[in-house]
């Protein structure tokens, strides 16, 4: 781990940042204008989300899509075809993780703190479906491409294509490997975060976009903290190499080892819940 810089405080907040990153992270922080989310009869609406190299508004219900008061569940392709056929815009990880950074960024009202727990509350409940794939080419020596695809905000489909390499397996025998973004810690130390390695930076862009840095602090504000108080470890899951050619769903948990997990490793062909936003929503 890398040496600590003194702590850095934002919007009421210490971050704390390793001596290697503080210039790049310095400027994401302190570019951060002061944001406030409003809420309105259980609606939540943000402003000026970073969204692919634009800004959206997004009014949020914070709930799983249902029909008919019914949960769906759906996979990969189903997710795709259900956002083109009701117009809904499945929330994928993107605008998911905006969302989250903007209610960590804000005056911690009682409205924002409903809405921080009632995603809490889905978190303890389900895997939630992104709506996103990652298609893992075979690698070579010198390469190890992947496709992250999604449905767009406009119904268009969007492909990345990125490196990803094999990041830490816990054993050799493995068929994930991990990017570890902040260790199980105390909530006196929110906003500690992992070094992130120069290679695992493409994929968490790809998945979180801008401020991916603060991805460690941000599930750790989002997730429950464990039973013991302390705050969740957070870890990106992606293939190891010999376990590629294999197209996988990229899904949001909580599991039992006291983690909150950003999973490009789930089964294709698996049917989650979902979460949905309405982009470009005006305040009534």
């Amino acid at each position: 781990m890398s040496e600590l810089n003194p702590e850095l405080r934002l919007f009421g907040q210490t971050i704390r940042v390793f001596t290697d990153e503080l210039k790049d992270l310095e400027k994401i922080l302190f570019s951060f204008d002061k944001v406030n989310v409003e809420c309105q009869n259980g609606e939540y609406f943000f402003q000026n989300l970073a969204y692919n190299g634009s800004s959206i508004n997004a009014k949020l219900v914070p709930n799983v899509i249902k029909d008919n008061n019914n949960i769906v569940s759906n996979n990969v392709s189903g997710w795709q075809a259900y956002q083109q056929e009701s117009g809904k815009v499945v929330m994928n990880l993107k605008i998911f993780y905006q969302v989250v950074r903007h209610l960590m960024h804000s005056d911690q009202t009682k409205e924002v703190v409903a809405c921080r727990d009632k995603l809490r509350d889905i978190f303890n409940q389900y895997v939630i479906h992104t709506g996103m794939k990652i298609e893992y080419k075979v690698p070579t020596e010198n390469s190890a491409e992947a496709t992250l695809s999604y449905r767009d905000i406009d119904g268009q489909l969007r492909t990345e294509t990125l490196q990803v390499p094999e990041f830490t397996k816990q054993t050799s025998a493995d068929s994930c490997a991990y990017i570890l973004l902040a260790k199980k810690q105390s909530s006196s130390k929110h906003g500690t975060v992992e070094q992130i390695p120069e290679n695992a930076k493409p994929l968490l862009q790809a998945l979180f976009g801008e401020g991916y840095e603060e991805a460690g602090a941000v599930f750790q504000y989002l997730s429950k903290p464990c039973s013991d108080g302390e705050l969740r470890e957070v870890r990106v899951w992606a293939p190891a190499l010999n376990t590629r050619s294999t197209e996988r769903a990229v899904v949001l948990y909580i599991n039992d080892s006291d983690w909150f997990y950003i999973d490009a490793c789930g089964y294709i062909n698996l049917s989650w819940p979902a979460l949905w936003v309405v982009v470009g929503a005006p305040k009534n």
